[in-house]
C-alpha cells in the first residue's frame, strides 16, 4: 500500500505511465479533433477573423464577448493558406503543449497530473472544441514555468500574463488574481515586519507597466462603451463591466491593504489564490457555470499548486504533517476539483450525435448553390454560422462598423441568442419576398434552423419555396443542436 501510495505521489518525470498517458492523451484528442464538427461558437471566431480587419475585430471584441488574442491567431492560419481545419488542429496543439508542460516541467504528484489531462473537461471538451481556453491553459502553464526565476527576469513573466488577459474573460480573471499575487511577492521582497511598495516602482517597474498595458489593452476592447452608429451594449458587456469594477477596486486597496497587514510568508499565496478563485466565479455566476468555465478554475488551481509546492515542502518543519500525508492530502484536493469539473463534460458530450451543418453545406454545394448570385436567408443567423465555414462564395456582409442595423448579421452570437422567438418559415416571408424584389437576377436560399418547424404552405404562388436539403429529426433531448432544413425560392 505504501509503495503505491508512493508512487501515485511521485513528482519525477521520468515514469512510463506518465509517457503512456500524454501519447494517449495527444492520440485521442486529435481524434476528437478530426471527428468533431464546429459548433457555431467555433464557426464564430473562424469567420470573424476571416471577414474583419483588425481594427474590426477591436471594435468586435466588446459585443463578441471576449479579447481578440484568438482571432488574431487564426488570422495567421488564415493567412498561412489553412481552412478551418487549421482551426482545429491549432486548439488541438496548444492543448498538447499544455498538457506536455504540466507532464515534463511541473513537479505536482503524478497523480494530479495525470487526472487533469484524462480529466472529461480535458480530454472531452477542451481540447477539441476550438475555442479560446486551450490557448488560455497553456499560458497560464507557461507563466508557472517562468514564475521560478521571476524575481531575476519578470518580464517574460509580465509578457505572459499580459497575453493572458486578452484570451477569454475568465483567463482575464486569471490575470487580475496571479499578477495581484505578483504584487504582493514584490511588496514581500523588502523589509523586515511591513509589507514595502517600494519595489513595485522601482525593480519591478517595467514587469508591472507590462502588466498594466495588458490590463489596459483589455479595457479598450471590452469597455462598455458604445461607438456611434453600434447596438445597445448587451450582456457580455455588462459582464465585464462587472468584472472591471472589480479589477479597479483592487488596484485601489492593495497600498492599504498591504501597510495593514503584517509580513507573513503565507499572505502572497492564500490572498492571491483567493482573489483569483472569487473573480473567475464571477462571470461564471453570470454566464453559467460550463464546462470550460470550470475547466479554468482547474488550471488556475494547478498554476498555484505548481509555483508553491516547492516552497511550501522546502519550509514545512516537524510541527507540520508528514511530506506523505500533506502530499496526499493535496493529490486529493486537486482530484476533487478536477471530479467537480467533470460533472459538465463526457464521452456523451464527445459522441452523442454529430451536429448537421457539415452534411447541410455539402448538399447546398452538390446542387451548385454556393455561388456569388446566391442570397441565404435564415430564421436565425448564429445556428446557421457553421454552415459558412464549408462555403467559399456565400459570405457574410458587414456593413460599417461590424455590426449594421438589424436585422444583424451572422456573426451577431451573442445578442441573437437572447431572442425568444425563432421566426418560421411563414414568417419569414416579408423579407424574403422584398429581397426578391430588390434582386431579382438573385438565387434565394431560405434555412430555417429548427427542423420542428411546420413545413411551408406553399399557397401563396409568389412564396414557393422547394426543398433541397432536411436534417434527420434531431434526438429528443437535443435543444441546441444544429439541423437544418434548405429551400430554394421558386422563381
Amino acid at each position: 500500500m505504501r509503495l503505491a501510495i508512493n508512487f501515485l505521489l511521485r513528482r519525477d518525470h521520468d515514469v512510463t505511465c506518465l509517457h503512456v498517458a500524454y501519447a494517449f492523451f495527444c492520440a485521442f484528442s486529435l481524434f476528437l479533433t478530426l471527428y468533431h464538427t464546429p459548433w457555431r461558437d467555433e464557426a464564430q471566431a473562424w469567420l470573424l477573423a476571416r471577414d474583419l480587419s483588425v481594427w474590426q475585430l477591436f471594435l468586435e471584441a466588446r459585443h463578441d464577448g471576449h479579447p481578440i488574442l484568438w482571432h488574431l491567431c487564426l488570422k495567421v492560419v488564415q493567412a498561412a493558406g489553412f481552412n478551418y481545419w487549421g482551426m482545429m488542429l491549432l486548439n488541438w496543439a496548444f492543448m498538447a503543449f499544455a498538457i506536455w508542460l504540466l507532464f515534463y516541467r511541473s513537479t505536482i504528484p503524478l497523480s494530479a497530473r495525470i487526472v487533469v489531462a484524462l480529466c472529461p473537461a480535458c480530454l472531452l471538451h477542451v481540447s477539441y472544441n476550438a475555442r479560446n481556453y486551450a490557448i488560455s491553459a497553456m499560458l497560464i502553464f507557461i507563466a508557472a514555468i517562468l514564475y521560478r526565476n521571476v524575481s531575476r527576469r519578470p518580464l517574460g513573466f509580465s509578457v505572459v500574463l499580459a497575453l493572458l488577459a486578452s484570451t477569454n474573460v475568465y483567463a482575464a480573471a486569471v490575470f487580475v488574481g496571479i499578477s495581484f499575487q505578483f504584487l504582493l511577492e514584490q511588496a514581500f521582497s523588502l523589509g523586515q515586519n511591513r509589507f514595502s511598495l517600494r519595489p513595485l516602482f522601482t525593480r519591478y517597474l517595467p514587469a508591472n507597466l507590462i502588466l498594466l498595458a495588458g490590463a489596459l489593452l483589455l479595457v479598450a476592447q471590452l469597455a462598455p462603451v458604445p461607438l456611434p452608429g453600434e447596438p445597445t451594449v448587451g450582456r457580455p458587456v455588462l459582464t465585464f463591466s462587472f468584472n472591471l469594477s472589480c479589477f479597479a477596486v483592487v488596484l485601489l486597496l492593495i497600498p492599504l491593504f498591504l501597510t495593514c497587514i503584517p509580513k507573513s510568508p503565507g499572505c502572497p499565496r492564500i490572498f492571491g489564490g483567493i482573489l483569483t478563485v472569487g473573480l473567475v466565479l464571477i462571470p461564471a455566476c453570470l454566464y453559467g457555470m460550463g464546462t470550460r468555465h470550470a475547466f479554468m478554475v482547474v488550471v488556475e488551481t494547478v498554476y498555484f499548486i505548481w509555483i508553491y509546492l516547492d516552497d511550501i515542502l522546502r519550509n514545512s518543519s516537524a510541527k507540520t504533517p508528514p511530506r506523505e500525508s500533506f502530499m496526499t492530502g493535496l493529490a486529493a484536493l486537486l482530484i476533487i476539483t478536477i471530479c467537480i469539473a467533470c460533472q459538465w463534460a463526457g464521452l456523451r458530450t464527445a459522441f452523442k450525435y454529430e451536429f448537421d451543418s457539415r452534411r447541410t453545406a455539402q448538399a447546398i454545394i452538390a446542387h451548385h448553390l454556393d455561388q456569388p448570385d446566391t442570397l441565404l436567408v435564415t430564421t436565425d443567423p448564429a445556428f446557421s454560422t457553421p454552415l459558412l465555414l464549408f462555403f467559399k462564395n456565400i459570405r457574410v456582409t458587414y456593413g460599417p462598423p461590424p455590426y449594421g442595423p438589424p436585422p444583424q448579421s451572422f456573426a451577431d452570437f451573442f445578442l441573437t441568442r437572447m431572442r425568444t422567438h425563432i421566426p418560421t418559415l411563414e414568417e419569414m416571408k416579408p423579407l424574403v419576398m422584398n429581397l426578391a424584389r430588390e434582386h431579382p437576377d438573385k438565387t434565394l436560399m431560405v434555412v430555417s434552423v429548427n427542423p420542428g418547424n411546420p413545413p411551408p404552405r406553399n399557397d401563396d404562388p409568389s412564396y414557393q419555396l422547394v426543398p433541397v436539403y432536411l436534417s434527420p429529426p434531431p434526438p429528443v433531448d437535443d435543444h441546441k443542436g444544429e439541423f437544418y432544413q434548405v429551400y430554394l425560392l421558386k422563381k
